[in-house]
């Protein structure tokens, strides 16, 4: 009688509320048992879709089956499992206004509590989502609910094949998200392989299950949402021949000395660990120590190279008779948009009595890195210090007192002048670097002259060293030493920069302030304006072009009067064309290039052909650098000279963050700037001077305008190029162009510059082969064509290309890419197919 048409009195008599609770829990069990629960939640039943109203009538309630997926002979059929999964608990629930009875289920750790209805819920919120058309993100719905129901789909096999399938499905979206996010992991193929065969083993019980009766439509809707979608790429996919070198190790980290198991020597990488160099503080005897432990980074001992480093030592004072709990963390530094980030990378930790295998415990560290120490058990000692800085590092850094993720980001705190008792030995990475001009390139013409006595630096006002240029006047080059010397009776002025438009730790620059001036009686001077700079990424050639050529223009432009393009300045680059400062594109070599090894053998390479390609614009002389600079002076230990300006981080451009949709980029590339447009302006007008070219003028008689296209033919590029290039040519025709391609084997700088100086139409793809747009007329017409980096959620695409160009007097268009268009290729990433009934209108509307 319980269970039946007088449950409702008999709940109502009963005072215990555990006695109510198992009356509820009895009816929910009893009605569970007709036809398929999952049809009958307890919402559903709330709104009169009830087993007897939807199953047991001629003409079922309206809106019992009528969205194609609750069929009757499923909902209305007798099964043996039940998606119910009913637990008797009960809880009480207060809120303002409001007294309820819950009928509640707690994991197991007692810290979460779920309805007991929690599968046929889950269920109805799947549904809810593929009617209503939703992207998949995260699994299905991306709840902790569903990762509940992912986590225990194996489990449920018996007792609710059904949900079961959809915790299937949510781990099968999880994957191709991972692989369509990370296009060129190395994991790619294994993955793929495991989908296949989740895919073609589910896919037959899924359609005789629905034949029958025994499951819903859900499933099957579900997976054909998700092979329509992302999914249906990476099951699609074709795959790249694999690389058959030898180096092939993705958790290589730079610098470490060995690749694969062998010296990078062997790879034909000329690099080798130099002698050890202490870093640190000194050890001092009679020091202070805090009250109370502090965790802190140490900001006045950044490493000076790329290096491995080990064989610490500390001085501290013991507090537990357990011994010291130290870990040291590497911090990475970057300069974003809201000021400088560090990254937690690595630690090491040390317990107890310090013994000759923790000397042994080492870590890879980048030039510009930051040592954080966080002490549990014991306090390091320290002495005051004027030109030292600490700064405050949260507690729950301490692996003993929190559990610590690999890496995050880290808020430093309040700032001290101390320097802590610790050091270590690095051993820096040398790289032989990429000789790109003879010893007996020319200089300026020299001056023999006595030494300065004093150097003066005129900074802009600002408080940080990225935002920072500066004119140094009488400063000296160490030859045997390779430092810039800043004569001085003020050591703490400070007038540090940034050599880069990439502003992180590795190009923040200060030169040594020296309060006595050269004992030399004669020096080799300079006089003509120098300019001192970094590259960053200089194997690419829009990195180099833009970061690092168009920013030094943009510096000489803002520090000289240009009445007419010349070359009359010196340029001086603190790096070199090696490996070394170049962590980031060596791993991700690494980790996303079919052949690491020519990879990796290429960044030294590119690096000084394009150097050598791009300093003519500049100078009249081929630049300096640290292993040039000792050829090509003789008989003189330094290098003087009257002006250097440095300082390019200052002129780092905004990016984009996010795309048109406002969903977050893959990569965050170059902003349409209209700030920076003069300099591009001007650039142009500069370089094709120094080209020995004429400036085009509209007056000009008998000059054909051109459709140039530069289609790039490597990763993330057309599937359709020579298709393109055909229809490009007939456009071309038909409009009474003529037509060129850009072709940066075959063609020099200015043979590229004369084609784009006539240029009325470009079509590019994204990337270097778009920055040579740089030297297009003004009012000319560009069609970028984006590279493709992830697919999802759901049927979305997110492409990205650079719009520096985008306000600096062009036509600007970018050729829009359908989820439809796009194949995913393992090893190689993301290609799209271009339409000429999508592109056609586009050049119709730049071309008006």
């Amino acid at each position: 009688a319980s269970v039946g048409k007088g449950i409702d009195r008999v709940h109502n008599l009963l005072e215990r509320p555990d006695e109510r609770a198992l009356v509820r829990w009895l009816a929910r069990k009893a009605s569970s048992r007709q036809g398929n629960s999952l049809c009958f939640t307890e919402a559903r039943k709330e709104r009169g879709l009830t087993f007897e109203r939807c199953c047991q009538r001629e003409e079922p309630v309206p809106g019992c089956f009528d969205d194609g997926i609750l069929l009757a002979k499923s909902c209305c059929s007798r099964h043996k499992h039940s998606c119910a999964e009913l637990t008797l608990h009960t809880a009480e629930w207060s809120f303002e206004g409001d007294h309820k009875e819950l009928d509640i289920k707690f994991n197991h750790d007692g810290v979460r509590c779920l309805g007991d209805d929690v599968y046929r819920q889950y269920f109805s919120l799947v549904r809810m989502h593929v009617l209503g058309d939703k992207p998949m993100e995260d699994g299905i719905i991306g709840t902790r609910l569903e990762q509940l129901v992912a986590n225990q789909a194996p489990l449920m096999l018996n007792s609710c094949p059904e949900v079961a399938l959809l915790g299937r499905f949510v781990i099968v979206q999880r994957l191709c998200q991972f692989l369509l996010q990370n296009p060129l992991s190395l994991q790619a193929r294994g993955k793929q392989a495991l989908l296949v065969d989740e895919v073609e083993e589910v896919i037959p019980s899924l359609e005789a299950s629905v034949r029958v009766g025994y499951i819903t439509k859900l499933p099957q809707a579900l997976l054909a949402l998700l092979l329509e979608g992302a999914c249906g790429k990476v099951v699609q996919a074709d795959v790249e021949e694999e690389s058959k070198d030898d180096s092939g190790q993705p958790d290589y980290y730079w610098p470490s000395p060995f690749l694969a198991g062998r010296p990078l020597a062997e790879h034909d990488l000329s690099c080798a660990e130099g002698p050890e160099f202490l870093v640190g503080n000194e050890l001092v005897r009679k020091p202070d120590f805090d009250k109370i432990p502090m965790f802190f980074a140490d900001l006045s001992n950044p490493m000076p190279f790329d290096g491995r480093i080990n064989n610490f030592k500390f001085l501290m004072v013991t507090d537990s008779d357990a011994g010291v709990h130290l870990d040291v963390i590497l911090l990475r530094v970057q300069h974003t948009n809201a000021g400088m980030r560090y990254t937690r990378r690595n630690s090491l930790t040390f317990t107890g009595a310090f013994t000759a295998d923790d000397a042994k415990k080492e870590m890879l560290v980048w030039r510009g890195d930051i040592l954080a120490f966080a002490p549990s058990g014991g306090r390091m000692t320290y002495r005051n210090c004027s030109e030292c800085l600490v700064a405050e590092l949260p507690v729950h850094q301490s692996s003993h007192l929190s559990r610590i993720e690999k890496q995050f980001s880290v808020e430093l705190g309040a700032t001290h002048q101390r320097a802590y008792s610790w050091r270590a030995k690095l051993f820096p990475m040398n790289c032989e670097p990429r000789r790109w001009h003879a010893a007996s390139a020319a200089l300026p013409a020299l001056r023999w002259d006595a030494p300065p006595k004093a150097s003066r630096a005129y900074c802009n006002p600002t408080a940080t060293w990225t935002a920072r240029t500066c004119r140094y006047v009488n400063m000296c080059y160490d030859i045997q030493d390779s430092s810039f010397a800043f004569f001085s009776d003020e050591p703490e002025a400070d007038f540090a920069v940034g050599l880069s438009m990439f502003n992180d730790a590795r190009m923040y620059w200060k030169p040594s302030t020296k309060t006595a001036p050269l004992d030399d009686e004669k020096v080799t001077w300079i006089d003509v304006p120098t300019y001192i700079a970094m590259r960053h990424a200089a194997q690419n050639w829009g990195h180099h072009a833009v970061e690092t050529t168009l920013a030094l223009f943009a510096l000489a432009a803002s520090s000289e009067d240009l009445t007419e393009p010349h070359g009359k300045r010196f340029i001086f680059f603190l790096d070199e064309c090696s490996l070394s400062l170049q962590g980031d594109a060596i791993e991700f070599c690494m980790r996303f290039v079919p052949n690491p090894l020519h990879c990796l053998q290429d960044i030294p390479k590119s690096c000084a052909k394009f150097t050598a390609e791009l300093w003519p614009l500049l100078s009249d002389w081929a630049p300096a650098e640290r292993w040039s600079i000792a050829e090509r002076v003789t008989g003189s230990t330094h290098l003087c000279f009257r002006s250097v300006t440095a300082g390019l981080a200052a002129w780092r451009r905004p990016v984009q963050l996010e795309d048109a949709l406002g969903r977050p980029l893959a990569q965050q590339e170059w902003a349409a700037d209209p700030l920076f447009a003069p300099v591009i302006r001007h650039f142009r007008v500069h370089t094709l001077a120094r080209l020995g070219l004429k400036l085009p003028r509209p007056s000009d008689q008998g000059a054909q305008s051109l459709l140039v296209a530069a289609i790039k033919t490597g990763r993330r590029s057309l599937r359709n190029r020579p298709e393109l290039l055909t229809w490009l040519k007939d456009e071309a025709q038909r409009r009474a162009l003529g037509f060129a391609e850009l072709d940066f084997s075959k063609q020099s700088l200015k043979e590229q510059a004369q084609i784009l100086a006539s240029a009325r139409l470009f079509v590019a793809s994204m990337g270097a082969t778009l920055l040579a747009g740089l030297l297009l007329p003004a009012n000319a017409a560009v069609i970028a064509l984006p590279a493709c980096h992830r697919v999802g959620p759901g049927r979305t695409v997110t492409c990205e290309t650079e719009q520096i160009m985008g306000a600096c007097g062009l036509r600007w268009g970018e050729y829009p890419v359908d989820f439809d268009d796009i194949f995913y290729t393992i090893g190689r990433g993301f290609d799209f197919t271009a339409r000429w009934d999508t592109l056609a209108p586009m050049i119709d509307r730049l071309l008006l």
